[in-house]
């Protein structure tokens, strides 16, 4: 089983045998490849301090934004050659920077329609 795993705008393969990891573990390994790709070296003591520092948030399907839970098994909840988003704690809007996603209005639909004069004043007579 493989899984397209998206990091800050970074896709990632990740491999997951035959999916028996936890959501949790699918996150923490994107991090770490994120991670490793960033600083452009073999993993090492120094990429540890920048995994300490940042953690997972969230892990979502991409297609419909649903969150995964940590604990699921991977196959039970994704399949194969399915796309992920890891959502990380720095990544999450903070009052001083306002939220990260759009936020939508929802569309305001009157309680009640006013008819215009010409319709009120029209006659059914004249129809018949």
């Amino acid at each position: 089983m493989k899984l397209s795993v998206r990091v800050r705008g970074e896709w990632f393969a990740v491999p997951c045998s035959r999916g028996n990891e936890t959501i949790g573990w699918l996150g923490e390994e994107a991090l770490r490849r994120y991670t490793r790709n960033k600083s452009g070296a073999v993993e090492h003591d120094s990429n540890k301090n920048v995994t300490e520092i940042e953690k997972v948030f969230e892990v979502r399907k991409t297609q419909g934004g649903a969150i995964l839970d940590p604990a699921d098994l991977i196959k039970s909840v994704l399949d194969d050659n399915e796309f992920v988003s890891v959502v990380l704690e720095s990544d999450v809007s903070s009052p001083i920077t306002g939220p990260v996603e759009v936020t939508y209005i929802p569309e305001q639909v009157p309680g009640s329609y006013i008819l215009p004069n010409e319709v009120s004043s029209f006659s059914m007579n004249v129809i018949n």
